[in-house]
C-alpha cells in the first residue's frame, strides 16, 4: 500500500467523488419504492457510478489502488441514499410507537 502523501490524498479525493457520484445517482430510485428494494438498486447505480469515477482516475493513481475503494465507497453510498429516500418521504411525527402490555417484571423468570 502506497503511503505517499500523492496517493494517499489522491485517495480521498477518489472516494469523495465516488461518494458524491453514488449519492447522486442513487436519487434516480423512486422515493415510493420500498427501502428493500431501493437500497439493493441504489447499491448497483452507486457501484455503476464509482465504476465511472474510478476509470476517470485510474491513469493516475492506478488501477487497484483507485478501484477497490470507489468500489467499496459507491456501493454503501448509493445504499445509503437509495434506502434514505423513503425515509425522507415519510412524515416522523404521525408515527407512533405501539403500546406495549408487558413490563419487565413480566419477562424476568421467577427466582427460587
Amino acid at each position: 500500500m502506497e503511503r505517499r502523501l500523492y496517493f494517499v490524498l489522491g485517495d480521498l479525493l477518489v472516494n469523495a467523488i465516488a461518494g458524491v457520484a453514488a449519492a447522486f445517482s442513487a436519487g434516480l430510485v423512486p422515493p415510493s419504492w420500498h427501502p428493500l428494494v431501493a437500497m439493493p438498486l441504489g447499491m448497483c447505480v452507486g457501484a455503476a457510478s464509482a465504476s465511472v469515477v474510478a476509470l476517470l482516475f485510474m491513469p493516475f493513481f492506478g488501477a487497484f489502488e483507485v478501484m477497490l475503494p470507489a468500489m467499496l465507497t459507491g456501493m454503501v453510498a448509493g445504499k445509503a441514499s437509495g434506502g434514505s429516500l423513503e425515509l425522507r418521504q415519510m412524515d416522523v411525527e404521525s408515527l407512533e410507537m405501539p403500546s406495549s402490555t408487558w413490563s419487565r417484571r413480566s419477562t424476568l423468570p421467577a427466582r427460587p
